[in-house]
């Protein structure tokens, strides 16, 4: 298995810090950074990256890991993870509120909230959408512009 290359000792993981913790938080960043490097070896993840903020500034942000195995590129606050389908849990943890106290109407179609969303030749309601059941291509190999392409606004990855 291509992460075994990783090891299991916490102290062979690569880390790359943003810039030194804030004083206030160092003791925390401490033990934080030793509770993330025993997850990501013991769990044997690629990656992991993490950002703190304390009173509105960051106080701690760190890679750890490999951004790239094979080429063995360690990871840095500055890369960009691939959510994946973790946004679709997300999402409806955020849509089942507004659902009940009437914000959202699951039956709406999606141009109802979101205008700028292409039309389709079928109506596309929420419900269709946060169901996976809209028809819409989930992604594959070939993720395309939308993954190597930088978006201002969300708007800009409708099309």
């Amino acid at each position: 298995m291509l992460f075994r290359r990783l090891g299991a000792k916490p102290g062979e993981v690569p880390t790359v810090a943003h810039s030194a913790p804030a004083p206030a938080a160092a003791a925390a960043v401490t033990k934080a950074r030793q509770i993330a490097l025993e997850h990501l070896a013991g769990k044997n993840l690629p990656a992991l990256s993490v950002a703190v903020g304390l009173n509105g500034v960051l106080a701690w942000a760190e890679g750890f890991g490999y951004a790239d195995l094979r080429a063995s590129v360690p990871v840095t606050t500055a890369h960009r993870f691939r959510i994946g389908t973790a946004s679709t849990v997300l999402t409806s943890a955020a849509t089942g509120p507004l659902v009940e106290n009437g914000s959202l109407k699951l039956e709406d179609e999606i141009q109802t909230y979101v205008p700028a969303f292409p039309k389709k030749q079928w109506p596309l309601t929420l419900r269709d959408l946060i169901g996976h059941t809209a028809g819409m291509n989930p992604g594959s190999d070939d993720d395309g512009a939308l993954f190597t392409k930088h978006c201002s606004e969300p708007a800009d990855a409708l099309q």
